[in-house]
């Protein structure tokens, strides 16, 4: 198995004990941990799933795949790169700039943690990332269609449907449908807008998760997850009533106040 080795340099407070005395000092000291990433080929890590418009990346497609039980999408920083991403093996860490050392470095927080515990946050670190043939990938989850609201309604905000890897707290099972269910979640963000009066969402969005290893699929998010925020579902259903942005605008206020 071949491995990229990463030198990391650790800060931290060493306990020490001066010359004729009996209570410890400290002072800062300062020790290299090499971090190993996994290297693979692409032939080592099927695609899983192909997402299109992920987090608002209208052009070209998100490719999560799948090694050994788990899945993997491309680091943000080079998701979002112009043109082809740099290839981490032949740059040494300068800064924050973006290589594998700088992702690692970004998670080495600070001289209040001993060695060892700086340690085994990089040694977590690294062991969440992969290096496939070249580029950097990273550990995530399995996605999810998102119905998500914005605004008051009546074309104030809107409503959209989104690809998750996670889900969020504050927003109810209700409105997450696994990648097998894109029709019923296209259906659920249409009607959404209906009552909201959200006509120029209606009809805006398509399904958005290319299923190609069906296994992969084992969310259940109405059995997962909980019932959201109560206030955030209240407010909810305030701009599904109201009649105009005017009016839910108060009503929430008067919801807020209580």
């Amino acid at each position: 198995m071949k491995y990229l080795t990463i030198p990391c340099k650790v800060s931290y407070n060493e306990e020490y004990l001066p010359p004729r005395c009996r209570k410890p000092r400290y002072r800062k000291a300062e020790k290299t941990y090499r971090a190993r990433v996994r290297c693979i080929t692409k032939a080592d890590a099927p695609v899983a799933f192909v997402l299109s418009d992920y987090h608002h990346q209208h052009e070209g497609t998100t490719k999560i795949r799948l090694y050994k039980g788990k899945l993997y999408i491309l680091e943000t920083w080079q998701r979002y790169a112009p043109g082809k991403p740099e290839c981490p093996f032949d740059r040494e860490f300068i800064g924050f700039g973006p290589t594998v050392a700088g992702r690692l470095r970004l998670h080495n927080y600070n001289t209040c943690q001993g060695y060892e515990e700086q340690a085994a946050q990089l040694r977590e670190e690294a062991a969440r990332r992969l290096v496939i043939d070249g580029l950097v990938w990273i550990r995530c989850g399995e996605p999810v269609y998102e119905v998500m609201t914005f605004g008051l309604g009546h074309n104030h905000g809107g409503t959209g449907l989104f690809v998750e890897t996670a889900y969020n707290p504050n927003v109810s099972r209700d409105r997450y449908f696994n990648a097998l269910h894109g029709d019923e979640a296209v259906a659920a963000m249409n009607e959404t807008a209906r009552r909201r009066g959200d006509t120029k969402s209606i009809g805006r969005y398509g399904k958005m998760i290319e299923v190609l290893i069906p296994e992969c699929v084992r969310r259940n998010p109405q059995k997962e997850h909980g019932e959201g925020d109560p206030f955030q579902n209240t407010l909810q259903a305030i701009t599904e009533a109201a009649d105009s942005p005017m009016e839910a605008g108060l009503l929430a206020i008067m919801a807020a106040a209580k």
